[in-house]
C-alpha cells in the first residue's frame, strides 16, 4: 500500500493480498510489527508459519465473493496472543476475484477482560453465596468491577472500530468500480489528445486542424464527465466518513443518506430502484459519522435482503420534536421469532462470513445515545421497514 493510502491511518495491521495469498502491499502499521512483507504469504509474513493458519477461510471468501472472519492463536513477543482475522475480497468487473484485503487485529485484552468479569463475577456471587463478604471487601470488589466495566467500554469502542473496518472492506469492492471505470477513460483520453494536439502542430490543412480542434473539445468534455464522476465519489465517501466535521453538531441527515447510497450505487445502480421520498427536515444535532454508519449498516442489510431486483423506499418526516426516518425493502423479510434478537451483539440472520452480527446492535446503541429509538417491522417474503425517531435537539 503507497504511503498516501487511507489504510495508512488505520491503527489495525492490513495488507493487500493475492488470491495466491502473498502480500502485494501493506499499511503502516503492519510494515511496523512485520517489517517489509511483501511478496511473502501472508501466513509467513504475519505469524511466522509454513503453511496457512488453522480456521482460514480465504478460500471460502474467494469461492463466494464475501467477507470472512476467523481467529488465530499465536505466540507474540514472548506473550500468547488472540488475533481476529477479517479479509474482504476485490472483484473486477467481470465479477472476478482479483485481490483481497486483510485486516489483523489484537483481540487478546478483549477476551482477558472478559475472563476476568467472568471470573470476578463468580467469585463475587460465591461471596454473597458463602455470606462471609465484610464490607470493606464487598466495596473493594465493587471497586474492581467498576474498573472492569470501564476497561469493557473502552473495547467496545475498539469493537465499534472494527465493524467500520469491515464496512471499508465490504465498500472496497464497489469503491474499485465506480473509480477504475472514469479512470480509466481519463488516461485513455489524455493519450488522444496529446496525439490529436501533435496533429495539430505539424498541419498546415486549415482544415484538418479545425477537424482536430473539434476532437480536442469533445475529449476535453468526456474528460471533464469522468473527473466529475470521481469527484463525487471522493465527496461520498468524504461525507460518509465526516473526517473534516465536528464529532457533534447540527447535521443534515439527507446529506449522509445520500453519501451512503452513493457508495452503495454500484450494487443498486442495475437492479434495486431506490426511491426517496424526503420530507422538510431541520438540522438534527448528532455525531454525524455515528448516524452515517447507522445510515450504511440499514442501507446495505437492505441491499442484502433483496435477491435479483428490488425496491429500497426512503421516507423522512418531520412529526413535532422528532424526526422520523424509514427504510423500506422489498427484500425477504425476517423470520418472526427472530425479530426480538436483531439488535442483539453476535446475531445475524446472513450466512456465516457474512454478517459480523454487530451492525444493527452498534446501530441501535448509537440512536439510543442520541436519545432515539429504533424498531422493525417485517413479514417474510414482503419485507421489512427499520423506522428511526431522533430529537431535532440531539442528546441532552
Amino acid at each position: 500500500m503507497s504511503d498516501n493510502s487511507i489504510f495508512d491511518h488505520f491503527p489495525e495491521e492490513m495488507a493487500r493480498l493475492g488470491v495466491d495469498l502473498v502480500v502485494r502491499g501493506q499499511n503502516r502499521a503492519s510494515s511496523k510489527s512485520h517489517g517489509d512483507t511483501i511478496g511473502q504469504p501472508c501466513y509467513r509474513a504475519h505469524f511466522d508459519r509454513d503453511s496457512p493458519c488453522p480456521g482460514c477461510s480465504v478460500q471460502e471468501v474467494i469461492d463466494f465473493r464475501r467477507p470472512g472472519r476467523w481467529h488465530v492463536t499465536q505466540d507474540r513477543d514472548g506473550r500468547t496472543g488472540y488475533f481476529e482475522i477479517t479479509v474482504a475480497p476485490i472483484v473486477d468487473d467481470e465479477g472476478e476475484v482479483v485481490e483481497l484485503v486483510e485486516v489483523i487485529r489484537d483481540a487478546t485484552i478483549e477476551l482477558t477482560l472478559q475472563q476476568q468479569l467472568i471470573a470476578d463475577s463468580e467469585e463475587l456471587e460465591a461471596d454473597v453465596e458463602n455470606k462471609g463478604q465484610e464490607l470493606a471487601d464487598l466495596t473493594r470488589r465493587t471497586e474492581t468491577l467498576r474498573d472492569t466495566l470501564r476497561d469493557l467500554r473502552r473495547d467496545q469502542a475498539a469493537m465499534v472500530h472494527t465493524e467500520k473496518m469491515a464496512s471499508v472492506g465490504r465498500l472496497a469492492a464497489g469503491l474499485t468500480h465506480e473509480i477504475h471505470t472514469p479512470l480509466g477513460a481519463l488516461i485513455s483520453n489524455l493519450d488522444l489528445l496529446k496525439r490529436s494536439i501533435e496533429r495539430m502542430a505539424g498541419s498546415d490543412d486549415a482544415g484538418a486542424r479545425k477537424g482536430q480542434q473539434e476532437a480536442c473539445e469533445q475529449l476535453l468534455d468526456l474528460q471533464q464527465l469522468a473527473a466529475d464522476r470521481i469527484h463525487s465519489v471522493a465527496r461520498s465517501l468524504r461525507m460518509f466518513a465526516h473526517l473534516d466535521r465536528a464529532a457533534e453538531e447540527a447535521y443534515e441527515l439527507h446529506e449522509g443518506i445520500d453519501a451512503a447510497l452513493a457508495l452503495l450505487g454500484h450494487r443498486t445502480r442495475d437492479a434495486i430502484d431506490v426511491v426517496r421520498h424526503y420530507g422538510e427536515l431541520p438540522p438534527v444535532r448528532c455525531r454525524p459519522d455515528a448516524m452515517n454508519q447507522v445510515f450504511m449498516t440499514l442501507l446495505q442489510n437492505a441491499v442484502d435482503a433483496i435477491e435479483g431486483s428490488g425496491r429500497i423506499e426512503i421516507v423522512t418526516r418531520r412529526e413535532s420534536d422528532d424526526v422520523v426516518l424509514e427504510f423500506r425493502d422489498s427484500g425477504r423479510g425476517i423470520a418472526r421469532e427472530h425479530l426480538g434478537q436483531l439488535f442483539e451483539p453476535g446475531f445475524t440472520t446472513k450466512g456465516r462470513g457474512v454478517g459480523t452480527g454487530l451492525g444493527l446492535a452498534i446501530a441501535h446503541r448509537t440512536i439510543a445515545a442520541h436519545h432515539g429509538s429504533i424498531g422493525v417491522d417485517s413479514t417474510p417474503g414482503s419485507g421489512t421497514t427499520f423506522t428511526v425517531r431522533l430529537p431535532i435537539g440531539g442528546p441532552a
